[in-house]
């Protein structure tokens, strides 16, 4: 990610400006590769921090998608659905572990059980870089069977 952090910083900045109005609260952000999170009504706010973060490390999607989905999933086991919510994936899609795969199978088992809409939570993973191997590792992901 660190080769296109730029496209990163300037697709966050108009995604937050496009969706801020749609929450009532906040936008949520989540760095992968760390324990960062970051919530704002402000695209500034959320912009901050990315700007002086340093994408580096390992990263195991995974468990961090896991961390991400952790709420709403404690939401639908309750029975609860909530607002409709839309998580977006900045990504290179050169994780080194975990397969995404997991947990949303999960979260889509947990909506059917609450009997929620495919279109109450969505996941969009948005690709930075030319790389085919991840355009069909994405391509996988985003046709998992619905009936998980």
């Amino acid at each position: 990610m660190r080769r296109c952090w730029k496209d990163v910083e300037l697709l966050l900045d108009l995604l937050i400006y496009l969706v801020k109005n749609q929450d009532p609260n906040e936008v949520d952000l989540l760095l992968t590769n760390s324990d960062s999170h970051y919530k704002a009504k402000k695209a500034t706010e959320l912009l901050r921090p990315v700007h002086r973060h340093q994408p580096r490390g390992v990263t195991n999607m995974e468990v961090s998608l896991a961390k991400a989905l952790q709420k709403h999933k404690a939401q639908f086991r309750k029975g609860e659905l909530g607002r409709p919510a839309t998580l977006y994936i900045l990504t290179d899609g050169n994780w080194q572990y975990g397969d995404p795969a997991t947990p949303i199978g999960e979260l889509v088992k947990d909506l059917h059980k609450v009997g929620a809409h495919e279109e109450h939570f969505g996941i969009e993973f948005i690709r930075f870089g030319d790389d085919p191997t991840v355009e069909t590792k994405l391509n996988a992901l985003d046709n998992l069977p619905t009936g998980w």
